[in-house]
């Protein structure tokens, strides 16, 4: 009793040599399609991943960006940075206003012993300059009282203290100047600093 061997349906071996050479060929080629459906699958699906990937990114992103509370928070985060640079501007403007102030006070401050200086040495005309310059400051200083952000007199009291002390000159430049003219006949100079004085103080300001 022989026994027959079985071989399986779907063995290759079995059907390459059972069949024909057109039939091997057409199945090579009916495998190579199939090679390159299956490459063309898997490219699709490997791009379809990356793509689904970047749309569940973008939606992560999407979520971020409408979430009312971060959206809340950044507000007011950039709320806050604007108002401390505006605050800091406000600072420094208010700083060098007062940097300002204070060097016009000092300024006052040193013109009186400038003037006496001046009168030491006969200058008569610088000593009309600087008091002439010295009202300027005053008045400047006096109309600052009303708009400026500090409260001046608080700040420096000395002002109208150092203005009195300037205005003592007033009599005396003029008092000077005038015996300097008798003594030693310089007109032109004298001239010049009564026109100083009456063109830019009324006469009633050098006494007080």
């Amino acid at each position: 009793m022989s026994v027959e061997k079985t071989v399986p349906e779907d063995d290759p071996d079995t059907y390459l040599i059972e069949s024909s050479v057109p039939d091997v060929r057409a199945f090579e080629q009916k495998i190579r399609e199939q090679y390159l459906d299956l490459i063309s699958a898997a490219d699709a699906i490997i791009t379809m991943s990356k793509n689904a990937q970047a749309i569940q990114t973008n939606f992560e992103r999407m979520q971020v960006a409408c979430d009312i509370e971060s959206i809340k928070r950044n507000a007011r985060r950039k709320i806050q940075r604007q108002d401390e640079q505006d605050n800091q501007i406000r600072i420094d403007t208010k700083r060098k206003h007062v940097y300002v102030i204070a060097a016009l006070v000092k300024s006052l401050a040193d013109v009186p012993e400038q003037i006496w200086h001046a009168l030491e040495n006969h200058h008569y005309l610088h000593a009309s300059r600087l008091y002439i310059l010295a009202k300027q400051v005053h008045e400047y200083l006096e109309k600052e009282k009303t708009k400026s952000t500090i409260d001046i007199e608080v700040a420096f009291p000395v002002i109208q203290r150092q203005w009195d002390a300037v205005c003592v000159f007033g009599p005396q430049i003029i008092q000077r100047s005038m015996h300097y003219l008798r003594i030693s006949e310089q007109s032109s100079e004298v001239m010049t600093i009564e026109n100083y004085f009456f063109f830019s103080c009324p006469t009633k300001q050098f006494f007080y």
